[in-house]
């Protein structure tokens, strides 16, 4: 320990006399550390979430392998009573509007009684009813964001007329601010999965458990009255294929299904550029090793094993690592209160 300590303090004394190279040496790394940080956050926003405005969400749960057309997933809805279902299909776009002012929006097919599954209210209006699925009006609900950059707020949009995708919808409601689902993908405009609508990818399915009902019974209730004619998930190892429900916010593999290429990017960046910054460093330190070697060498001379020189040279690498993580930490501090304002 006394010799560790040593080594610090001689490490402490060598940076603070290159004190060019120590500054160069942490804003590299301040920044390198910076940035993986930050891609480290985004993706864990993005796949370890619990989602906005969903009541009880504990108990919420999907089948991630269940796309089925809405005549297979309004018969099991109806066979199934241990498992209250609902069910939505992928984020797909739609055209709004007509003409020039046609837009591209995100979508996402629900069925009527999705946000009453959810226990989502909505911040103006109302949400889809029974009868809305049943395509004798159609009906769409705007996503809160969408609301305020389409009618910049008005409470007087609900009650107006909107064309998507050629068909004249009326909007009944707005989503409560935040609300994109049990997913992280924005949602510009839910509407009702109607028997003869054709929708892309088809649905899959959420429930909600009962009072006293365990995730292993109400999967053994689905397993019972899945419809056969859909594929169910195998391991490969010769067991009889089943049927997987998952709680919404431990979901991670249809999270990443979903994310992927996104996921990949921002992790693939950040590694790119935490890979230079580290290649950077390794060769400022090794202009500088080669600049100390009558020092190393001299304390060789008097007594100094191979290992402890070694151990010295990483503590001072250490200690450089150190310090970039307290100027960063410290940056993130004086700039806490500036973001709550904000």
């Amino acid at each position: 320990m006394d010799q560790f300590r040593e080594d610090i303090r001689y490490s402490w004394r060598s940076i603070r006399r290159t004190s060019a190279f120590t500054l160069t040496a942490v804003l590299m790394l301040a920044v390198a550390i910076g940035l993986n940080v930050t891609a480290l956050s985004v993706v864990d926003a993005s796949l370890f979430f619990r989602p906005d405005g969903v009541a009880d969400v504990e108990r919420l749960v999907r089948v991630p392998n269940s796309w089925m057309r809405y005549d297979q997933y309004l018969k099991l809805s109806q066979d199934l009573r241990a498992l209250p279902l609902a069910a939505q299909s992928g984020v797909t776009p739609v055209s709004i509007g007509s003409g020039v002012a046609t837009e591209l929006v995100q979508a996402r097919y629900v069925t009527s009684n999705y946000f009453s599954l959810l226990g989502v209210r909505p911040a103006l209006g109302r949400v889809f009813l029974p009868g809305d699925d049943l395509g004798a009006a159609s009906t769409v609900v705007l996503g809160h964001r969408f609301w305020n950059r389409q009618f910049g707020g008005d409470p007087g949009a609900v009650g107006k007329a909107m064309r998507v995708s050629g068909e004249i919808h009326t909007i009944v409601g707005v989503a409560p601010p935040g609300f994109t689902g049990v997913d992280r993908q924005v949602v510009d405009v839910w509407l009702p999965a109607a028997p003869a609508r054709h929708i892309p990818g088809g649905l899959w399915l959420i429930g909600r458990l009962g009072e006293g009902v365990s995730l292993r019974q109400a999967q053994a209730a689905v397993l019972l009255r899945y419809p056969p004619d859909i594929p169910r998930l195998g391991d490969g190892s010769g067991r009889p294929a089943r049927v997987l429900l998952t709680p919404v916010y431990e979901d991670l593999a249809t999270r990443l299904l979903q994310l992927n290429l996104f996921v990949v990017c921002v992790l693939g960046a950040s590694t790119l550029l935490v890979s230079i910054a580290c290649a950077n460093l390794a060769g400022l330190l090794l202009n500088r090793a080669f600049h100390q070697r009558r020092d190393l060498v001299l304390r060789m001379q008097l007594g100094a094993s191979r290992a402890r020189i070694i151990r010295q040279l990483l503590i001072e690498v250490l200690l450089l690592n150190t310090v970039a993580a307290l100027v960063l930490l410290c940056q993130i501090a004086e700039s806490a209160p500036d973001s709550a304002v904000i």
